[in-house]
């Protein structure tokens, strides 16, 4: 039986859209055919089901008061490499999976190969060397054509990325692996929106992805007397009141797990997407990223509102499989006139919502794994 090394950052409980893919990942595999590397915090794991694959936890955060804790974990590169090591030669294991988008894994999956000389196969959830900058970027200048040159399988987390690595690299294939999900029952239900108290919910990472869009987004909603702003995010209270997140009208909640959103969703009115248009991050990362929330909010039989720039891959997304109302310019009008369409265009509203449902299907965790699988397990 052939076995897969996964190193993976992260896995639940940490409280990230990476950590629900990986741990949606490799809930289709079992201890005779996967073992999982990841990262702890503050010693937190994950209880799992007993048949799924064995999960080995390493932890490397540390810093001075707050700071330098990027370098203190790569100084610890050799310790990481060679647990790894350790570990494949244990479970005897004939494949390497490394997941991006941590440079400081990803190398101890890419040395690991190397060492054992066993296939490597990688997964990036984002670019890598395009958008590094600083010290970082030198890692990316060594790491990226070395995986790029000798992983069997380059997999990217949506066409987005695929088409934009074509073009960057054109003699290197790349194959897309989309994120999956555990999908609830997808039946449509029409819906009555209450106009007196509409209630809007953000779910996710508040981050430099998304912070830009969300703060204009969600601005604009607490100014609303008749506005409700629900969040559920890993992101402390204080992070987002010093974000000017705050007011009589917003509810924070903490993260939650999956299956607790899908029922938690259905509770309120108006799905938000926001995503990228300025920010801290390189105008390739706001193009091609997926964000993770998009999968959950399609199967929330609730209308999405997307506060996303037009050039990037998730707005030709949804506007292709026409799937959400779109703001995708950085101003408050538009805004209100996409949520006057939300309430007021009942016949659009339904039409989108039963897209949304539809086009939810294609991220069934069952279909990625199988994908997976039948590439790279013999």
């Amino acid at each position: 039986m052939s076995r897969i090394l996964i190193v993976s950052r992260s896995l639940l409980p940490i409280p990230s859209g990476s950590a629900v893919i990986m741990s949606n990942l490799i809930s289709g595999f079992d201890k005779e055919n996967a073992v999982v590397i990841c990262e702890t915090r503050n010693n937190a794991t994950q209880t799992w089901t007993t048949s799924y694959p064995d999960v080995h936890y390493v932890n490397y955060d540390k810093s001075i008061n707050g700071k330098g804790a990027a370098y203190f974990r790569w100084l610890n590169s050799k310790k990481l490499v060679d647990f790894c090591v350790k570990i494949a030669t244990k479970y005897q294991c004939s494949q390497i999976l490394g997941i991006f988008p941590d440079d400081f894994f990803l190398y101890a999956a890419y040395r690991t190969s190397q060492i054992l000389n066993l296939p490597l196969h990688t997964w990036f959830h984002n670019t890598f060397l395009d958008n590094f900058t600083g010290w970082k970027k030198l890692i990316a200048y060594y790491l990226q054509p070395k995986i790029f040159n000798e992983a069997k399988h380059k997999f990217v987390m949506s066409d987005g990325m695929k088409e934009f690595y074509a073009q960057q690299y054109p003699k290197v294939h790349f194959e897309t692996l989309v994120h999956g999900f555990k999908l609830p029952d997808i039946t449509y239900r029409k819906l009555k929106i209450n106009k007196e108290k509409l209630k809007f919910v953000f779910t996710g990472s508040f981050n430099d992805s998304c912070r830009d869009a969300s703060i204009r987004l969600m601005s604009y909603i607490i100014q609303q007397e008749n506005y409700e702003l629900h969040l559920y995010t890993g992101n402390s209270e204080k992070d987002l009141k010093s974000a000017g997140i705050e007011g009589k009208n917003v509810f924070y909640h903490d993260f939650v797990t999956l299956e607790v959103l899908y029922k938690l969703l259905p509770r309120y009115d108006i799905m938000l997407l926001p995503h990228g248009l300025t920010g801290n991050r390189t105008d390739v990362e706001f193009r091609t990223i997926f964000p993770t929330r998009t999968i959950p909010y399609l199967c929330s039989n609730r209308p999405i509102l997307a506060h996303s720039p037009s050039d990037a891959y998730i707005t030709k997304f949804l506007k292709r499989h026409d799937c959400a109302f779109i703001a995708d310019a950085p101003s408050e009008v538009q805004i209100a006139q996409t949520i006057h369409q939300i309430v007021s265009n009942i016949d659009r509203r339904e039409r989108v919502i039963k897209n949304a449902l539809n086009c939810a299907a294609q991220f069934d965790v069952n279909k990625v794994i199988d994908k997976l699988k039948n590439a790279i397990l013999p």
